[in-house]
């Protein structure tokens, strides 16, 4: 681990080779995803706010300034678009300044909106990852659009700041996003867990405004009023008039609290999607982990009133060690039918918890530091 963080911050340039030796913890987050693209997505987030694409090569393709100076914390990705080759990425980090203009997207600027007057608060944003296209298809669309395929393109999409209590910063220490991206979560040091419902409908609307502006600028003669199809689900159809307008990130809404929390630092997060069986009836869970409990909340869409968490287990588990993993033979489940829970990773064993309490275990002897993996069938 040490010699691939060495590698991968020599490539990118923020200390010389040398240095990374004594100090391999100036790499603050690695993400991998096994499920977005053709070979699994691996991003490297530094100290000084910088996001890495890592191909399968352990080479840096691609690096974007997401927070100006500052750092990067926590990044999830799911997939959006495969047929597009489109990824959602999901940040968490801090600015050190009270506005950033940040240059992302598909070589052009993007600016960022202005943040909070306040740097202390984290800033959650969430961009449009365009994934290379295979030799192939990349070879074949050269002549159109050589630059488009040749690698990654980060665009910011939304951004806000989270901050559930004025004049009072938490730091966060967990990030959830739904499989479906419906729904994002993030867990506080201060035992608090806040986050945005809805978020797919928001992200859509903002791929509809991208390609607005996109038409808009390929076409200037026709801004008054352009007719453009969109891949968007709220809309299908861009028109109005105005000039060409550039594309602008938007907010991300009314931040909810999920939970006021017990003052106990939130360790863990994870949100589970309804299996195909039971998706019209079924709803998301969202697993809070501290470092004393376990618990698990219910999640509705449209509910304005947020339920209770229910206890699952009164010890915790510590940071990294937990994760959600599909898995089969748990309550509830038909033959064969894979079901998420949350697997914790603890000195004395392996545990596996669903919504309705802790349904298996596997004895080990060791201390666990962290806990990921690899694939579904992969522990």
């Amino acid at each position: 681990a040490a010699v691939f963080v060495l590698e991968l911050h020599a490539r990118v340039g923020v200390l010389p080779a040398a240095d990374w030796t004594h100090e391999p913890t100036l790499a603050s987050c690695v993400h991998a995803n096994p499920l977005i693209g053709p070979d699994g997505l691996v991003l490297v987030a530094d100290l000084e706010g910088r996001l890495s694409w890592v191909n399968e090569r352990w080479e840096i393709e691609k690096s974007w300034r997401c927070y100006g100076d500052g750092r990067v914390h926590l990044v999830e990705s799911r997939d959006w678009d495969p047929v597009q080759g489109r990824a959602i990425v999901v940040t968490v980090g801090v600015s050190p300044f009270l506005a950033l203009n940040l240059v992302a997207g598909h070589g052009a600027q993007n600016p960022a909106p202005q943040e909070e007057p306040s740097s202390l608060f984290p800033i959650l944003k969430i961009w449009l990852l365009t994934l290379p296209a295979p030799p192939a298809a990349a070879a074949a669309a050269a002549a159109v659009d050589a630059a488009a395929t040749a690698s990654p393109h980060l665009t910011l999409l939304r951004s806000a700041p989270i901050s559930p209590t004025p004049n009072r910063p938490a730091p966060v220490s967990a990030l959830a996003v739904s499989p479906t991206l419906s729904h994002i979560a993030v867990g506080l040091a201060d035992g608090s867990v806040v986050g945005w419902k809805r978020v797919d409908e928001l992200i859509e609307a903002s791929l509809y405004d991208l390609e607005e502006a996109a038409a808009r600028a390929n076409d200037p003669a026709q801004a008054g009023g352009v007719v453009v199809a969109s891949t968007s689900k709220l809309r299908s159809v861009v028109g109005g008039g105005g000039g060409a307008r550039p594309f602008q990130p938007g907010g991300m809404g009314k931040l909810r609290i999920f939970w006021e929390g017990n003052k106990e630092p939130v360790t863990n997060l994870g949100i589970t999607t309804p299996s195909p069986l039971h998706a019209a009836t079924a709803t998301p869970t969202l697993f809070v982990l501290t470092t004393s409990q376990i618990l698990a909340l219910p999640l509705a869409a449209k509910s304005k009133t947020q339920l209770s968490p229910s206890v699952l287990d009164d010890h915790g588990a510590a940071v990294g060690c937990a994760r959600l993993l599909a898995l089969g033979g748990g309550k509830g489940s038909a033959e064969g039918e894979l079901a998420e829970r949350m697997v914790v990773a603890r000195e004395e064993a392996i545990y596996v918890y669903g919504p309705d309490g802790r349904e298996g275990c596997w004895a080990y002897e060791g201390v666990c530091l962290l806990y990921s993996r690899k694939s579904f069938r992969e522990v």
